[in-house]
């Protein structure tokens, strides 16, 4: 972990003062811009830069931010080094660090701002995740979520990224991440209290499972795969009926509890997520199957091995769904380019480390 240089220190410590009594301040004598009616969202901004004076562009990028009038507040975390997480090999060490920003903009203004502000720092995009003069990532913007070309709130991959979660935690812990209604710092936490298990969602096919094994040999990780006894022609459990179904479930969870009984310090991929059982249910067996089944999956849940992610190839409403009322983070993948799989969770798989 770094802090800023002696000159850049002390005018966040000033800075943190003032926004400290600003707070209070506000309380007592509400901004111009709330008397106006003007909505004002608190964001959180990741940062990081690898090239040239890391530690000055980081700094130059604040004080641009904080010059503009739509910003109201703005505080800023210790700047840390960490190891380039995929892109082109033998890329130098970043330096990151994490904004909070209280702003009038947009997400859409607040996004071409800090664009804005890494062209002028030097930043070029020829290759993804390559390494760049300034990097600002928008995570969240109060508890919006969006989809669009250019933008994604909350960012897809904040969720499982020690160099995000981390100097974020320090100055924005009690924020809530909409999707998984986790705050930053049980984020953080979760890295370092769970084992790195990362479980892949309905993985069964021979060209998913081509691929893992392809990710896995490259990263190191250690794969679980369900043996084809369990399921030797589908995803979903091999019977329709609930003593089958119910083992199934049962030989999978087993397999998983290897995982906190392992010595390995490595991290573990599972060609499946243990929802998947539950969503599949439905799709072999009666009603009254699916609720004796769902009795069974709920009794087991709770002592259930818990991923710190979920990768997903098909994102349909009823996953989503399923893993929001989990709480748990995923990563959805591209359903039709391999590479682009094969290069997001091998990347997944290196921040956990």
């Amino acid at each position: 972990m770094e802090v800023p240089p002696e000159f850049l220190l002390s005018q966040l410590r000033k800075d943190r003062v003032g926004l400290t009594l600003a707070a209070a301040w506000n309380r007592m004598f509400p901004s111009p811009l709330l008397s106006l009616g003007v909505a004002v969202a608190n964001c959180l901004i990741g940062v990081g830069a690898n090239l040239g004076d890391r530690s000055e562009a980081i700094g130059r990028a604040c004080e641009r931010l904080r010059e503009h009038k739509g910003v109201t507040s703005l505080r800023v975390s210790q700047y840390y080094t960490t190891k380039p997480i995929g892109g082109p090999e033998d890329q130098a060490e970043f330096l990151n660090a994490a904004f909070y920003v209280e702003t009038s903009l947009s997400p859409q203004a607040l996004l071409q701002q800090l664009q804005q502000i890494e062209q002028v720092a030097g930043r070029q995009r020829a290759e993804r995740w390559e390494a760049r003069h300034l990097d600002l990532d928008l995570l969240l913007y109060d508890d919006a979520v969006i989809e669009q070309e250019q933008l994604v709130i909350p960012h897809p991959r904040m969720v499982f990224r020690r160099f995000v979660l981390e100097p974020a935690a320090e100055i924005a812990g009690e924020m809530t991440h909409p999707t998984t209604q986790r705050t930053i710092t049980d984020l953080w936490q979760r890295l370092d209290t769970l084992a790195s298990y990362i479980a892949i969602s309905d993985a069964a096919s021979a060209e998913r499972q081509s691929l893992l094994r392809d990710v896995a040999t490259q990263t190191g990780a250690q794969f679980l795969l369900t043996p084809a006894s369990l399921n030797p022609k589908s995803r979903d459990p091999p019977s329709p009926d609930l003593a089958s179904a119910i083992e199934f479930l049962d030989q999978r969870i087993q397999l998983v509890e290897r995982i906190g009984t392992s010595q390995e310090d490595r991290v573990w991929l599972s060609d499946f997520w243990l929802g998947d059982a539950l969503l599949a249910a439905p799709r072999s067996m009666s009603i009254k199957t699916v609720a004796d089944f769902e009795d069974a999956w709920r009794e087991r849940e709770v002592d259930m091995p818990e991923p710190v992610l979920v990768v997903v190839f098909d994102a349909t409403k009823s996953v989503l769904d399923a893993l929001q009322r989990a709480r748990l983070p995923a990563l959805k993948l591209n359903s039709v380019d391999s590479d682009w799989n094969r290069q997001e969770v091998a990347a997944a798989i290196e921040a956990l480390k």
